[in-house]
């Protein structure tokens, strides 16, 4: 599967070609790049199970659903950073993890329940939201992209990731 600016090669697995990654995250991540009119370059995409775990990548990645994708920050100014997630979150990505080094801890936030933000890359499924949830998670959002620790990590990120649940 592939789309407009983003190849097969891009989004199967680098150990073994293996690919299968979800339609309803490829077109969001082709309607980011859309809307960003700049290139977005793809650091990992779909992961088998053996690749996953060659590369410590947690037991439950939605990599390996194929909902999950990472993004390199390298060729995004500190705007582009922040344009991007705004974005992703408009086109309907529930969360994003945001990476300063390959060491590093992340920042992962679950967009589908605010109060999950931080929670060391545990990722859990949540029920369907009602209106007065994604008010509060829209508030969450804006106060989270606010922050001193958010607007630090992002700006020296190396790579976000996107992914749905």
């Amino acid at each position: 599967m592939e789309s407009k600016n983003f190849s097969q090669k891009e989004l199967e697995c680098q150990c073994c070609t293996q690919s299968d990654i979800s339609l309803n995250l490829l077109m969001r991540l082709q309607a980011t790049r859309d809307e960003m009119q700049h290139p977005l370059i793809v650091n990992s995409a779909y992961r088998c199970k053996k690749h996953n775990a060659e590369i410590a990548g947690t037991k439950n990645s939605f990599h390996l659903e194929g909902k999950a994708i990472d993004i390199a920050t390298s060729n995004l100014d500190g705007f582009k950073k922040f344009q991007l997630i705004k974005i992703a979150i408009n086109k309907g990505f529930t969360g994003i993890g945001v990476y300063s080094d390959e060491n590093g801890k992340p920042f992962d936030a679950d967009l589908r329940n605010p109060w999950s933000a931080d929670k060391d890359g545990l990722h859990s499924n949540w029920d369907d939201l009602d209106a007065t949830d994604i008010g509060r998670i829209a508030s969450h959002v804006q106060s989270l992209a606010m922050s001193s620790r958010w607007e630090s990590l992002a700006l020296s990120s190396r790579w976000f990731c996107l992914w749905l649940i």
